[in-house]
């Protein structure tokens, strides 16, 4: 959360991401402080496990509860760690690669059995394989020029770096089009999704050639993967309620529909 504040300037409400790129270069010394977190995040992971992985409470609380077959995986369009618990490799960043995902190297694990404690080791697996990725990430950066572009500013639909807005005509009069009046889109229908931390976080976007979508719905995650709590908790106790929600981690927000 600090990285993210010392780039950002907020903790959660952070909003430095952009269509075609981000809103501010990484700020000096972020690799060296990228570095130093990941290596000490290794140490921290395999005191995590040294906690609970083979912990005799930790076992029987979440050994066979909340059991979520592959069959409920399909019936229920269930994704993220709750499916990959269940033994489905399903993860949109291998199935459909985006941004810089089809060059970095990273695997999908997955659970047996589809209980609460096969998707805490998913989890856990799914934190050692971040750090992972963002180790790949970082060498990368590391070897591009100071002065690759941090956003994509010859896009039309890109937002002009705020810099050039109040220095440049052409970028303060781009930014007002697209602000006010956005660019018009062609005309069709789409759907788009990417790997949450919680599962597939989907778009669907029906245009009739203007600048707002004549239709949208969002595939929340969190909602899909909530609706298979009734039925996986059928005959288990109220503690086990508890860990079965704890397993799933909805967002409260996500699933309001």
């Amino acid at each position: 959360m600090d990285i993210i504040e010392g780039n950002a300037g907020f903790r959660l409400t952070s909003a430095i991401l952009r269509i075609g790129g981000t809103h501010y270069d990484l700020a000096q010394g972020t690799l060296e402080v990228v570095k130093h977190f990941v290596k000490d995040f290794y140490h921290k992971l395999k005191e995590y496990n040294g906690l609970l992985t083979r912990n005799r409470i930790w076992l029987k609380r979440t050994k066979d509860v909340g059991i979520i077959s592959q069959e409920d995986v399909y019936n229920f369009g269930l994704t993220g760690p709750v499916a990959r618990g269940s033994g489905i490799p399903y993860d949109m960043r291998k199935i459909e690669p985006y941004a810089a995902y089809d060059l970095i190297d990273f695997d999908i694990p997955t659970g047996d059995i589809g209980d609460v404690y096969d998707r805490y080791l998913v989890r856990m697996e799914e934190m050692y394989q971040s750090a992972r990725i963002i180790e790949q990430c970082v060498d990368a950066l590391e070897k591009m020029s100071p002065n690759e572009p941090y956003v994509n500013k010859n896009h039309p639909a890109v937002i002009p770096p705020k810099q050039d807005v109040f220095n440049d005509l052409e970028s303060m009069v781009k930014s007002f089009r697209v602000v006010v009046h956005g660019e018009n889109m062609p005309k069709g229908e789409i759907y788009s999704s990417g790997e949450n931390p919680r599962g597939e976080l989907g778009f669907y976007i029906y245009s009739i050639g203007k600048s707002s979508p004549y239709r949208l719905r969002i595939r929340s995650c969190s909602f899909y993967n909530l609706s298979i709590f009734p039925k996986a908790i059928k005959h288990q106790t109220i503690s086990d309620a508890v860990a079965l929600l704890g397993s799933i981690d909805p967002v409260v927000g996500e699933t309001d529909r």
